[in-house]
């Protein structure tokens, strides 16, 4: 093998050569040829050489001049990659005046390793200690072209791979006599024969320790500790008061941070009581850590410190969460940046929890603040970049510069590093800093490693196949990276507890490829020992540590990927760890969760899933039961409630858009229950899930585009309509008064119904408390209420005073229909005979309503689904039945004129809110003909029989009438406009009964003209006239209330046939109508 080489000489001109393979004697083979087809073997000056790939040539191509001087070359040879031992070659030059041989002659020695530090027989004190090393003849290195790289081993076991020259840290050093081996190998892991290696043997002092903790509280794994307790300490000594500090004495939250407060000595200074300054959050995961730095009265350390855990109290909640927010992590029209990964820490300090996440593709990290009502402003965050080409995920939060607030440190795929932001406890953070790891940073855990009062990162390489530690130097700032090999397949997740209860916390590792649980016990010294395994029946995904079974031993979970479940593993207190017992979720989950969902004092489970599902031999339809339906295939959270044994069972399942990647228990809003915050890492989607507590309700109100009659169907802390129904428009609540007039409102009121706008189609959850009853008042006429928090047919309205007029019962769904029940959340029409109350409640038995009276043979037209009955006489009490509520401010609207859908001759039907061809059914009774007319267009359609127009042109007035007579109004009247409320075009109507001088004129409030409609002598006839809202100027008016008034008299100056009272003047009247903008 080796390079093709161009030697030129003696050549003018510009050629161009097909390059092939020749024989070793110059026979032809593949050919070489120039242009010419001459070859170059057969005199021309170019001859093609191959060598060993140990020699170069440079220049490997270009011209030389004819004539007098000489043509450098340089002939380079590296010993790169080869055995040690002598190495011979030979260059031939050819040329048009002859041929040349230059030897070549290499001389490989053997690489060697020699160990400087520590010398043989050197011994230290228990912690790390650093190798130094000198290389002769290899050059270390991950690339094809180094010479290898070199092991390491401690104690006979091999440890981890190095790939420079630098100095290397070791950890996991036993009392006695310690050997470090370093051996080289080859760039593909293979022997260097003969076996190249240096080792030394030197000591790690014996420890004594005189000094312990006996006892704390809250215990260790303890799920419900009060939110304020005090914390305490007691040691088999006096301490020494001056050794007790914030230093030395850590209190982490795990969103809270670092908590400050007040530590007091008692008991003759063997027990130390720390008083937090604040309440941690509910159902809070803390973690306490003592340094080595404490000393005893006499002057003892606590040689490996101490450090447990606990949890503090959830309040009573509900694990059916409730989804009340979605929103995107993307920038404006940025694409897809995979959000994955997510924490809860406090960074401002105000006692709520942000949401901090990082993005593989975007590079970067982002942060939302919460407003301190447990929301997050959807558009309000802050960017904070990582090297391109990191993909950080995996991530944690500590105190690492010991300044007392919250740090956030990511773990990142691609650049094999981790990168620290330091924050400021304003919110900010620092620009990252950034160290190597190993390759595939996956995992990552945090705790104090070597009790030195810093907190140490350790990480799970997948593709390293180990773990690294990076020790705390104090600042925030870590040395050189420790990796560990720990005998694992893909080490892919990572959670501490104090698994053998000796006060030194310790770490799991969960497995992707060999599908395990290791345990690493911690020494005290900052190593951590490989100590035991369980195999997992599944790929480890995310593990998570607690207390799940109630023993007061620390357990672990892990979402176990390729299998699609959950599994939990006991632990004994003493590192020994259970068999798996494994629980079905939604396919492919990349995290778990543990948290007192429902507070009942035991940690529930909760997995985020891609939704991407595998085959499997167990029955999970049957596990899951309880749902009608399970989409393994949609990204979703799969919650599972703890019988209190560590037993799990009564699965919830909440879908994502696509894949649900992260899942984090946190009380968001402080009202002291768990709530869940997910993302979904293919749509770039953080959801916010709310635990609604035990005796609230969540009620889903779906919603059309535009206008929607609503009503509250819970009792509500906040009754605001924006509060309860967020996706609302501004200024769009309306009421219907007493006066029959829209009145623009703020607040819900139970019982009452009212007008929303929404811009666009879609769903709200209301929660509160059950409502199970309601007294409305009513007014004679029309009245728009709302029911109770269940459904409740309408012959259950308690109407003791028969103030309900049969059949008046209306529901909005584009347009007006009949309801027979009554639904959480919507608002309905129901006129009244009278002014009194009526009771809707889920109590009463179904009375006894008056029934719609029944009309004899009516003829009927639908238009657009709407039915019309007409041509048949009803008394007026029976007719209020066949009224209809006010027009709607949307949606399409058929009715005759006076708000009826049954008129008896010379009938107008009146069409709001249509912009295309209407269809028409109608049904004529025998012997009648009867005749539709557009108003508009004065075209005309016979109406006989049985039969349908399939094409109605729209307009907004229909006259219908039989054809023996004409149709003309017999009163003057002035209509309420349409639609109302109104942006920006309404139409008003009028009716005059004989040809008038008319005209019409809008004022505002304060009684000025802002424009006159009409001004002209009309005939005789049904009138409209549409308004933009603009003044006689042009000039758009503004929102509010506005004025309409029609004046009409005989042209000769006589009164009107039917004048307003009083006016003495001709017909005179006035309407309100409202603007929106």
């Amino acid at each position: 093998s080796g390079d093709i080489q161009f030697n030129y000489a003696e050549i003018s001109g510009t050629h161009s050569a097909t390059i092939g393979i020749q024989s070793a004697n110059g026979e032809t083979g593949l050919q070489v040829a120039f242009t010419n087809n001459d070859y170059a073997h057969d005199g021309h000056s170019v001859r093609i050489s191959t060598g060993p790939d140990w020699i170069s040539i440079s220049p490997t191509e270009g011209e030389s001049e004819q004539g007098s001087g000489s043509q450098s070359i340089e002939v380079s040879v590296s010993s790169a990659g080869l055995e040690n031992g002598d190495y011979y070659a030979a260059i031939l030059i050819l040329s048009n005046g002859g041929s040349g041989v230059l030897p070549v002659f290499l001389d490989v020695p053997l690489p060697s390793i020699s160990i400087t530090s520590p010398g043989p027989g050197e011994s230290f004190d228990p912690g790390y200690r650093e190798v130094s090393f000198e290389l002769f003849n290899f050059e270390p290195g991950e690339g094809i072209l180094s010479d290898g790289h070199i092991e390491l081993y401690i104690n006979g076991s091999f440890t981890a791979n190095y790939y420079s020259s630098d100095t290397i840290t070791v950890a996991n050093l036993v009392e006695g006599t310690n050997e470090i081996k370093l051996r080289l190998v080859d760039r593909n892991g293979g022997e260097i024969p003969p076996d190249i290696f240096d080792e030394v043997d030197f000591i790690i002092n014996p420890e004594e320790i005189l000094f312990h903790v006996e006892s704390v509280s809250p215990q260790s794994q303890l799920i419900t500790a009060p939110v304020d307790s005090d914390i305490t300490i007691d040691f088999d000594n006096a301490v020494d008061p001056s050794t007790v500090n914030s230093s030395t004495i850590r209190v982490f939250g795990q969103w809270t941070g670092i908590m400050p407060g007040l530590f007091m000595l008692e008991d003759g200074n063997q027990r130390v009581r720390f008083m937090p300054a604040n309440e941690f959050s509910a159902g809070e995961h803390i973690t306490i850590t003592i340094s080595k730095y404490v000393l005893s009265i006499d002057g003892d350390p606590l040689v490996h410190g101490y450090a447990w855990q606990y949890w503090t109290a959830s309040g009573p909640g509900s694990l059916d969460l409730i989804e009340i927010d979605k929103f995107s992590t993307r920038l404006p029209f940025e694409g897809w940046i995979q959000t994955y990964g997510s924490y809860s820490g406090d960074l401002n300090g105000d006692g709520f929890h942000d949401y901090t996440v990082p993005n593989e593709r975007g590079n970067d990290v982002r942060v939302w603040l919460n407003d301190g009502e447990g929301n997050y402003d959807h558009n309000d965050f802050s960017v904070y970049d990582v090297p391109n080409g990191s993909y950080p995920s995996t991530n944690h939060g500590a105190d690492f510069n010991n300044d007392g607030l919250l740090d956030f440190v990511v773990g990142n795929t691609h650049s094999n590093t981790i990168c620290v932001f330091i924050g400021d406890g304003l919110g900010a953070l620092a620009p990252s800093v950034c160290y190597e790891a190993d390759q595939s940073v996956r995992g990552m855990s945090v705790m104090d490693l070597d009790a030195d009062g810093d907190s140490d990162i350790i990480t799970t390489n997948r593709d390293g196949n180990n773990i690294t530690i990076l020790p705390n130097l104090g600042g925030g700032i870590f040395t050189t990276r420790i990796p560990i090999e720990v005998g694992g397949g893909k080490e892919n997740s990572a959670a501490c507890g104090d698994a053998n209860e000796d006060g030194i916390m310790d770490l799991f590792v969960g497995t992707y490829e060999s599908d395990e649980i290791l345990l690493l016990l911690g020494d005290g010294n900052g190593g951590l020992i490989p100590t035991s395994s369980v195999e997992l029946q599944g790929s480890a995904w995310m593990i998570v540590t607690g207390d799940v079974n109630g023993d007061g031993h620390v357990d672990v979970v892990s979402a176990n990927s390729y299998t699609d479940n959950a599994a939990v593993i006991f632990g004994d207190g003493q590192g020994n760890l259970s068999l798996p017992t494994l629980y079905p979720v939604v396919g492919f989950p990349l995290d778990i969760n543990l948290g007192d969902i429902d507070g009942d004092g035991d940690l529930d489970l909760v997995t985020s899933s891609l939704g991407v599902a595998h085959d499997h031999d167990d029955d999970r339809a049957l596990l899951f039961a309880s749902f009608n339906t399970v989409d393994e295939d949609t990204g979703a959270w799969t919650i599972y409630e703890n019988d209190g044994n560590g037993n799990f069972g009564n699965p919830r399942i909440l879908y994502s858009v696509d894949a649900a990647s992260c899942a984090t228990l946190h009380d968001r809003d402080r009202d002291g229950d768990l709530d869940l915050t997910g993302i979904d890492e293919s749509d770039d989607y953080i959801y916010v899930f709310d635990n609604i507590g035990p005796d609230n309700q969540a009620i889903y109100i779906d919603h059309m585009e535009s206008w929607n009659l609503v009503g509250l169907p819970l009792e509500v802390l906040i009754s605001n309509y924006q509060q309860v129904f967020p996706d609302a428009m501004d200024g769009t609540l309306y009421s219907f008064s007493e006066n029959g007039t829209y009145e623009i409102e703020t607040d819900l009121i139970a019982g009452n119904g009212y007008w929303l706008r929404f811009p666009s189609a879609g769903s709200n959850p209301v929660i509160g408390l059950p409502m199970n009853e309601v007294i409305i008042p009513l007014t004679t006429g029309w009245n728009l209420l709302a029911g109770i928090s269940t459904s409740i047919p309408i012959e259950n309205i308690g109407d003791p005073g028969g103030l309900v007029v049969p059949g008046t019962m209306y529901g909005f769904n584009g347009n007006y229909i009949e309801a027979e029940i009554i639904e959480p959340g919507y608002g309905y029409w129901l006129r009244s005979y009278g002014d009194g109350e009526i009771t809707i409640s889920d109590t009463l038995p179904a009375g006894k309503l008056r029934n719609t009276p029944m009309l004899e043979n009516p003829n009927t037209i639908i238009i657009s689904n709407r039915t019309l009955y007409f041509g048949e006489k009803i008394s007026g009490e029976e007719k209020l039945s066949y009224s209809l509520p006010p027009k709607p401010p949307g949606g399409i609207d058929v009715r005759f004129t006076g708000d009826w859908k049954v008129c008896d001759d010379n009938c107008i039907i009146e069409i709001t809110g249509a912009e295309d061809d209407l269809s028409v059914e109608f049904t004529i009774r025998p012997g009648e003909l009867w005749e539709l007319t557009n108003g508009e267009t004065d075209k005309k359609y016979p109406l006989n029989g049985t039969g349908h127009i399939s094409y109605l042109e729209a307009g907004e007035s229909f006259t219908l009438k039989k054809t023996k007579t004409i149709l003309v109004p017999d009163r003057y009247a002035l209509h309420q406009n349409y639609p109302n409320p109104f942006n920006p075009i309404t139409t008003l109507r009028y009716d005059l009964p004989e040809q008038s001088q008319v005209t019409l004129t809008v004022y505002d409030l304060m009684g000025r003209e802002l424009i006159q409609l009409v001004n002209e002598k009309q005939n005789a006839g049904y009138k409209s006239i549409r308004w933009d809202g603009t003044d006689k100027s042009g000039k758009p008016v503004s929102a509010g209330i506005y004025l309409y008034r029609i004046h009409a008299h005989q042209k000769n100056g006589g009164q009107a046939s039917n004048p307003s009272a009083g006016s003495g003047h001709g017909f005179v009247q006035t309407k309100k109508m409202v603007f929106l903008k």
